[in-house]
């Protein structure tokens, strides 16, 4: 049938997008490849339809009597969604929230989920899409990254096993990461 053509050649999709970021990870010491090969594999794995990877990069630690500014998140690799539009601080909105406390996201959130007591707010700028997946990427002994993934395909909402993967592929990429710097 028609529907088991299309879920083979999506798993065929994913087959080759897993291999070559096990290769991309293995073979290169680009990091703005490897973060582009991340966020590209990440929303082949999940069919999202767009996604996100946002460098959090420590502002100056400040000083005795001027403490110092919060983290700064700047998109690095966007797909399906416009990367200009994302001025957020740690701490600020939902992938500032992940960039913050380290715990991924998944919304909307299951019932029953021991999910944050209180779900952040989306900040102004980040893409208004109904359902997400937002990854922590741990690098250099730090939250080095947030990787952002919006609205499956098949519009169902991510799954736990969703964000099973993704945190998979960030772990590695976290990995991949700190063998380059």
């Amino acid at each position: 049938s028609a529907h088991m053509a299309a879920l083979h050649e999506s798993r065929e999709v994913l087959k080759r997008s897993l291999t070559r970021f096990g290769e991309t990870l293995r073979s290169t010491h680009d990091l703005d490849k490897i973060l582009g090969v991340v966020l590209d594999t990440s929303i082949d794995a999940l069919r999202a339809s767009a996604g996100l990877l946002a460098v959090v990069q420590p502002a100056d630690e400040g000083d005795g009597d001027h403490p110092g500014q919060p983290a700064v998140l700047t998109v690095v690799a966007a797909r399906g969604v416009d990367p200009t539009t994302l001025h957020l601080h740690e701490g600020e909105g939902i992938a500032g929230y992940v960039a913050l406390t380290g715990e991924p996201l998944r919304l909307p959130l299951d019932p029953g989920d021991a999910g944050p007591p209180t779900v952040p707010e989306r900040a102004l700028g980040e893409a208004p899409f109904a359902t997400g997946v937002w990854a922590p990427v741990f690098a250099q002994g730090r939250i080095f990254a947030v990787l952002c993934l919006f609205d499956r395909e098949d519009r169902v909402p991510f799954t736990a096993g969703d964000l099973a993967t993704v945190l998979s592929l960030s772990d590695q990429a976290g990995v991949a990461i700190d063998n380059v710097m």
